[in-house]
């Protein structure tokens, strides 16, 4: 997070010693439908519980920021090997969907917990 040519104020990274495998532009995001099932999401957006589009305008941000991450993570298949490995040990599941938006989510909560 320090400002360096190489490593620009604001970026964070996912390191595995010294220097970082994974460099998120900007702060990784929370997924405001995390693990939601399609009814959950259904009730949640079909009522008046979110009048002003939060939800949707969260979810929007994020999955914009997950994709334009997903594009930085085409990495040898050593280094994508061992990043799926820790993330199945971390607790990502098959059913959570894409990759990427498991990734970014779990690495905002880490963030979060980490305050």
């Amino acid at each position: 997070m320090v400002d360096h040519p190489e490593w620009p104020a604001g970026h964070y990274g996912l390191v595995r010693s010294d220097d970082p495998d994974f460099v998120w532009e900007g702060k990784p995001l929370i997924d405001p439908l995390f693990r939601m099932t399609r009814a959950q999401i259904k009730r949640i957006l079909g009522k008046d519980n979110d009048p002003f589009g939060k939800i949707l305008t969260d979810f929007k941000k994020f999955s914009a920021h997950a994709e334009s991450m997903e594009k930085k993570f085409v990495v040898d298949p050593c280094i994508g090997y061992l990043l799926v490995k820790a993330s199945l040990k971390a607790g990502f599941r098959e059913s959570d969907g894409r990759f990427m938006f498991w990734l970014c989510h779990h690495m905002a909560m880490r963030m979060k917990r980490s305050k």
